[in-house]
């Protein structure tokens, strides 16, 4: 197993991060890849000094808390399974209420970043069955029929 970890007040810094969407006041704290599990887990964090936009009306309002560890699967580095971690701020908006901050790789509630949802499609067009891409992407039926759901608006 190889592990990247941050030193203390010192950010983890690569192109692949940028490609990955995780822009400043995101960062990379740590990179994982288990060369048994034949996967990559990247630790992301909010910079806790910023303040937070509103997801609704875009103003710049103090953070209440963070929501719980989650997890979304984004395309594979070589042949590792690559897994983005992250607590998503929570801003407390005086005309919105509380809010989730929108991540900049996902959309809201997706388990999947934007760019493996778009290779996944790809992926369902060429094989033209469901169960093919599956197994193509290691999803079950259910994540690609959701996939297929949530982009095509088709059943």
């Amino acid at each position: 197993m190889i592990y990247i970890s941050n030193e203390p007040n010192r950010k983890v810094r690569s192109p692949l991060f940028a490609s990955l969407g995780i822009l400043s006041p995101w960062s990379v704290e740590s990179v994982e890849l288990n060369v048994t599990t034949k996967r990559v887990d990247i630790e992301v964090v909010y910079d806790e000094k910023e303040m937070v936009e509103c997801p609704d009306c875009g103003k710049r309002c103090p953070r209440k808390d963070h929501t719980e560890k989650r997890t979304w699967r984004h395309l594979d580095t070589m042949q590792f399974q690559t897994l983005i971690h992250a607590r998503i701020p929570r801003v407390q908006c005086k005309e919105d209420g509380v809010k989730n901050v929108k991540v900049p790789w996902s959309e809201p509630y997706s388990r999947f970043t934007l760019l493996f949802v778009k290779f996944a499609i790809d992926v369902i067009k060429a094989c033209g069955n469901v169960s093919d891409a599956a197994h193509l992407l290691n999803l079950s039926w259910d994540e690609i029929h959701l996939i297929q759901k949530k982009r095509w608006n088709v059943v």
